[in-house]
C-alpha cells in the first residue's frame, strides 16, 4: 500500500468535526454551500470561530474501471490548530498491526500469524489484561478478531488493544516514518488514564491458551511434568 493510499484511505468517507483556538485558514466553497443548509448545524456554523469547529470531507468517486478517485474538502481548517481525528485514527492501529505481525514473520517466528491467539498482561494497577473475548468464534483474541471489531463496529476496546499491541512510541513513530508528522497519538479511547499510564505497554504474547504438558530438562533436579501455556512470541513490557 502506497502512502498515498494509506493517507486517503485514512480520511475517506469521514467527517470531523472538533475544538480549537485560532482563526480558520481554509474553506472550500462547495462544502460551504452544503454545510450552510443545514438548519441543525446552523447555530454551529453561524459561530463557528466561538465553538471552534474544523471539517474535512473526502468524497470517494469511482471511475469505469472501478478505481477509486478522492476529493477533500475543508470548512474552517487551520493546520497550526489541533485536530482530533477521532475513530478515523482506529484504521492506521489496525494496518500497522498486521504490517508489524508481517515484519516478526520475517524474523521467522513460526506459527505467528493474524489469527494466533494472544494474551494481553496488566500494565499498571487498574488497568485490565485480555485473554479472552466472548465475541470471538473460538472466545481467544487476536489481532484479525481487534481488527475486524474495529472495521465492523468501530470497537474502542479493540483499538486500546492494538495500541497496547503497537507501543505508544513505536506507534507514532511508524506513522512519521510514513510521512505523518504532525501528530500525536498519546492515549487509549473512552479510559481516563493518565499521561503515564498511557505511555505504559503491557507485556504481549502470541500463542496456545490452554496449558501443555513439559517435562523439565534431565540436568533439573526436580523432572516433575508441568504444564504451561505455548508461546510463539512474547513482548516485553515496557
Amino acid at each position: 500500500m502506497t502512502l498515498t493510499l494509506f493517507r486517503t484511505i485514512a480520511i475517506s468517507s469521514f467527517l470531523f468535526c472538533s475544538f480549537f483556538t485560532a482563526n480558520a485558514q481554509l474553506t472550500d466553497k462547495k462544502l460551504d454551500k452544503i454545510l450552510s443548509k443545514s438548519k441543525e448545524l446552523k447555530p454551529v456554523l453561524s459561530q463557528k470561530n466561538k465553538y471552534e469547529v474544523q471539517v474535512i470531507y473526502t468524497q470517494t468517486d469511482r471511475n469505469a474501471q472501478n478505481r477509486p478517485n478522492f476529493t477533500t474538502y475543508n470548512f474552517n481548517v487551520d493546520p497550526k490548530r489541533y485536530f482530533y481525528p477521532a475513530s478515523t485514527i482506529k484504521l492506521p492501529a489496525v494496518l500497522l498491526s498486521l504490517e508489524k505481525l508481517n515484519k516478526l514473520n520475517k524474523l521467522k517466528i513460526n506459527g505467528l500469524t493474524k489469527e494466533t491467539p494472544m494474551s494481553i498482561g496488566k500494565a499498571f494497577e487498574g488497568h485490565e489484561p485480555a485473554s479472552a473475548d466472548a465475541t470471538s468464534e473460538d472466545g481467544n483474541v487476536s489481532v484479525a478478531h481487534y481488527a475486524k471489531k474495529i472495521l465492523l463496529v468501530g470497537d474502542n476496546d479493540a483499538f486500546n488493544r492494538l495500541y497496547k499491541f503497537m507501543g505508544q512510541e513505536p506507534f507514532n513513530k511508524t506513522l512519521k516514518s510514513k510521512g505523518y508528522r504532525n501528530l500525536r497519538i498519546v492515549h487509549r479511547l473512552s479510559i481516563p488514564y493518565s499521561r503515564e499510564e498511557n505511555s505504559m505497554t503491557p507485556e504481549v504474547w502470541f500463542g496456545n491458551q490452554k496449558a501443555v504438558k513439559k517435562v523439565p530438562s534431565y540436568t533439573e533436579p526436580d523432572r516433575m511434568e508441568v504444564a504451561e501455556a505455548s508461546r510463539v512470541y512474547t513482548q516485553e513490557a515496557q
